[in-house]
């Protein structure tokens, strides 16, 4: 990356612009939690890190507050989403409660590159099944954990889960997540050009859930849709409060940004749709915490975490006495020249996995990654098969704590 766009985008105001809005995400939490709703959806890599900085907010604002004391004793997170990339000091507990206010981070990602598995494939279908899919999967989350495993959307990701990528502590927290408040579910995402949000909440609508929102929006909506901008900004999804940022600096810049790898798996979506009785359409695709190796990536992280933990205090400098405002702005210049020290290695450019680094049931027959850091995982055609039909002759189980 170039000297000038790293400080361009590494900037005070646009640093200060971020943190403001993690501290307007964690008063629209504050308020969702007054209206006894549950459930908090992260579906995309993006917003990953608005909640850390919002739970860093909540975290400070805690002290002098009582709203903020009983926000933060209600958040809860499932620990395999935890691991997700959740820096270790930030203060959200495990363990999900139906009276709790539980974070559900789940794999929206669509930044598909299908061309590049099979030419001609149209990527725009791939990206709409994607989210959809998630969608039912999520509204799967309605019912009792007993009958989740009957709904076929629920049952393929399940499958995906534990017959492919070998996690099963994972699908079994995702299984025994506490139901679903339909009505006041809450939803943090981002917005660059508009067209995520928009069809995920219009994919919920239809399953008849209307979750309230809490979006980011990049370049104060200088980058959205001109099909979509006057929609969105005229309010046209009532539902949505939109916090207007300089820059999400993180958007489409991988783990090492965003705290979570985001997978898809090409073959599994398009061999699915030749085969009679599987359900449409379908999402293949999951996050991973960051790996081990390369070791420089953790690094960046953890610098990137520290730096935005001290942005969030030195904001919050101007609503507690508590926060040495002085202390924090030699910490966020400290770990924001740190940070750029390491983007100019050019660690976000290029390859960021390699060689897959996570145990999967068959070996990948290719793999590769998109612009945005989207790994692309394929199987070969026969590979790709057993896995489906595989999942066609499991039956579901009626027990949620297997």
């Amino acid at each position: 990356m170039a000297n000038e766009f790293i400080d361009r985008e590494f900037s005070p105001s646009n640093l200060e612009s971020y943190a403001s809005a993690c501290f307007d995400v964690a008063a629209d939490l504050s308020e969702a939690r007054k209206k006894r709703t549950n459930t908090v959806l992260i579906p995309s890599r993006g917003a990953v890190p608005i909640i850390w900085g919002a739970a860093y907010a909540i975290d400070c604002l805690k002290k002098e507050h009582e709203e903020y004391r009983e926000l933060y004793k209600s958040l809860r997170i499932p620990s395999e989403m935890k691991g997700y990339g959740f820096p270790a000091e930030v203060p959200i507990r495990d363990d999900p409660t139906k009276d709790g206010l539980n974070l559900l981070l789940f794999p929206f990602t669509a930044d598909i590159n299908m061309g590049k598995f099979r030419e001609g494939l149209d990527n725009d279908f791939y990206t709409d099944a994607t989210r959809e899919f998630f969608t039912k999967v999520v509204g799967a989350l309605r019912k009792d954990p007993a009958k989740r495993l009957q709904d076929p959307f629920f049952k393929f990701y399940y499958h995906l889960l534990t017959r492919v990528e070998k996690r099963n502590e994972l699908a079994k927290q995702t299984l025994n997540f506490p139901v679903i408040n339909c009505k006041n579910m809450h939803m943090i995402d981002t917005a660059i050009s508009g067209r995520a949000f928009t069809t995920i909440y219009d994919a919920f609508k239809k399953i008849g859930m209307e979750p309230e929102m809490s979006i980011i929006v990049d370049e104060q909506g200088g980058k959205l849709r001109r099909d979509l901008r006057g929609k969105i900004l005229s309010g046209t999804y009532p539902n949505a409060k939109l916090h207007k940022v300089r820059r999400i600096f993180t958007e489409d810049r991988g783990a090492s940004l965003e705290g979570v790898v985001g997978v898809i798996y090409p073959s599994l979506m398009f061999h699915a749709l030749d085969i009679k009785g599987m359900p449409k359409p379908i999402g293949a695709g999951s996050w991973y915490p960051i790996p081990e190796n390369p070791p420089l990536y953790r690094a960046v992280f953890s610098t990137f975490a520290s730096m935005l933990k001290a942005a969030v205090r030195k904001e919050c400098a101007s609503y507690s006495d508590k926060i040495n405002k002085g202390h924090e702005e030699k910490e966020l210049g400290k770990q924001t020249d740190r940070l750029k020290d390491f983007l100019r290695l050019g660690l976000l450019k290029g390859e960021e996995i390699g060689e897959f680094p996570f145990p999967l049931a068959h070996n990948p027959s290719k793999t590769y990654e998109t612009g945005s850091h989207v790994v692309h995982v394929c199987f070969s055609r026969e590979d790709s098969l057993k896995i489906l039909e595989d999942f066609k002759k499991s039956r579901p189980t009626p027990n949620p704590n297997i």
